[in-house]
């Protein structure tokens, strides 16, 4: 069964409403990003704190185990939650994501504890593959009060994945491009209006 997490936590502190309710050209973003990755996918899970208002979506919805303590605990809940071999995660704030460049990063990490995806801009953690086998180096990490995914999994097996071996050369910015604060979002309103008019 291949896995993705969706990644739903913050409180759009900097945005100043809820990321996951944005709309590009009439439709939702959060929904854009189902539709992209559900035919590569056989279960959709929602790493959130507002289990019920995300249910009608018909997925699987995990809260934090523990409150306030980022990506690493939404992804270690997940994996408390249900136990897979693998997963992958996205964020619900990037508009332009590709499913296939997602699967692709998830094929590419079977065989690693984590397939960590690494562009110019930097390592992408909440676009990575976990295997099951990170759980107890994301758990230790959280009791020592170390949030960070990446500084949780030091020392595990992590194999780095560029935009190149993703496809993604000509057009990873795109694929990478998350919606953080109003600015961001004019941007992507401009990305989306350029690509209707046929750019690319």
């Amino acid at each position: 069964m291949k896995t993705i997490v969706i990644m739903m936590g913050g409180r759009s502190s900097r945005m100043g409403r809820d990321k996951c309710a944005l709309e590009l050209n009439g439709r939702l973003t959060l929904e854009r990003i189902i539709d992209e990755v559900a035919p590569y996918f056989d279960e959709i899970i929602f790493s959130t704190n507002e289990t019920e208002k995300y249910a009608k979506y018909g997925f699987k919805c995990v809260r934090d185990e523990t409150p306030d303590c980022g990506p690493a605990c939404g992804i270690l809940s997940v994996m408390n939650a249900y136990p897979r071999e693998y997963y992958q995660t996205a964020p619900c704030d990037a508009p332009f994501l590709s499913g296939a460049a997602v699967a692709r990063a998830y094929e590419l990490s079977i065989g690693a504890d984590v397939g960590l995806v690494r562009t110019p801009d930097g390592p992408q953690p909440l676009f990575s593959a976990y295997s099951l086998t990170a759980r107890d180096a994301l758990a230790a990490g959280l009791r020592n009060g170390i949030f960070r995914i990446l500084a949780c999994l030091k020392g595990l097996n992590i194999r780095e994945l560029t935009p190149d071996i993703l496809g993604l050369a000509d057009c990873w910015e795109k694929h990478f491009f998350n919606v953080n604060c109003p600015e961001d979002f004019e941007q992507a309103v401009a990305m989306a209006r350029l690509k209707n008019d046929g750019g690319k």
